[in-house]
Parts: C-alpha cells; structure tokens; sequence
C-alpha cells in the first residue's frame, strides 16, 4: 500500500474509533466496516440504458418527499436547539471568565515586576 494511502487509512481508522465512540448506534444508521478493500479502485459498472416509449400523455408530477429527522418530532428538536444554544452560552461565558482571570493575573505580575525592579534600584542607591 502506498505510504500516502497507509497515513489516510491510519487517520480514518482513528476517526472511526472516536466516532464510534461519540455517536450511539440508532435505527437510521447502520454499522459501516472500516477495511481497506475501500481504497482499491473499482471499475464503473456498465449502465444499460433501456428505450422509452414515446407517449403523448403528460407525465404525472414527481412526488416531492421531505425527509424524514430520524422520528424526533419538531418540539423535541427545539428542545435540543435550546439545550445546544444554553450550553453554548455557558461555555462562552466558562471561557470569558478564564480570559478575565489571565489579563488580571497578567497584570498583577507586571506590578510586581515593575515593584521589584523599583525595589532594587532604591535598595542600590542607598547603599
């Protein structure tokens, strides 16, 4: 296998582990392995194209389908859309507070470097 492909295939292999972790099994997703067989080009099937008949009749309109959000109904997404929206708050304001404590702790120790420094050059001139 080529070095390139192996360093691919180690990324995804490690990927997939993590998101097999992260992610539960549910009913619309189904186990996808993780081999290398993938990486082997395979040629395109050949496409029979098969002749229609000309009719003079219209064609019935295509039937549009929504899809389907995995059975949550739509108060259920809001209610996690609230969730997803509060913890984002929280950890904007859990990153905000740390950002504050490092300037403070930043300029504390400026003024006591600043202290010391004066402290040294009076302690030398009374010497």
């Amino acid at each position: 296998m080529d070095p390139v492909k192996g360093f691919i295939h180690e990324l995804n292999r490690e990927a997939f582990n993590i998101n097999k972790k992260i992610v539960a099994e549910t009913q619309t997703m189904r186990k996808v392995p993780l081999d290398q067989n993938v990486y082997q080009q395979q040629p395109p099937a050949p496409r029979v194209v098969q002749p229609q008949p000309v009719n003079n009749v219209a064609a019935p309109a295509p039937v549009v389908q929504q899809p389907q959000l995995s059975g949550l109904t739509e108060s259920q997404l809001n209610q996690f859309l609230d969730k997803m929206s509060s913890m984002e708050k929280k950890i904007d304001r859990f990153f905000n507070l740390i950002e504050k404590r490092v300037v403070k702790n930043a300029k504390e120790i400026n003024i006591r470097i600043k202290l010391n420094d004066l402290n040294e050059n009076t302690n030398s001139e009374q010497e």
